[in-house]
């Protein structure tokens, strides 16, 4: 499952929409976004480790 977020301006949604892998993007998520605890695309990532896999 790969996370991209709307607001990334390093890698364009585009490597995501045509990697052929499951993909979410997360609403207001900026590339560094998913390292910082207090934001909420790092809240993002646990919660889709809980999620099962779409096949």
């Amino acid at each position: 499952m790969l996370l991209h977020g709307s607001s990334d301006t390093i890698v364009p949604l585009n490597q995501a929409t045509q990697s052929g892998i499951a993909f979410k993007v997360v609403d207001g998520a900026g590339h560094f976004d998913w390292l910082p605890p207090q934001t909420a695309a790092f809240a993002t990532v646990p919660q889709q480790l809980q999620e099962p896999f779409a096949k």
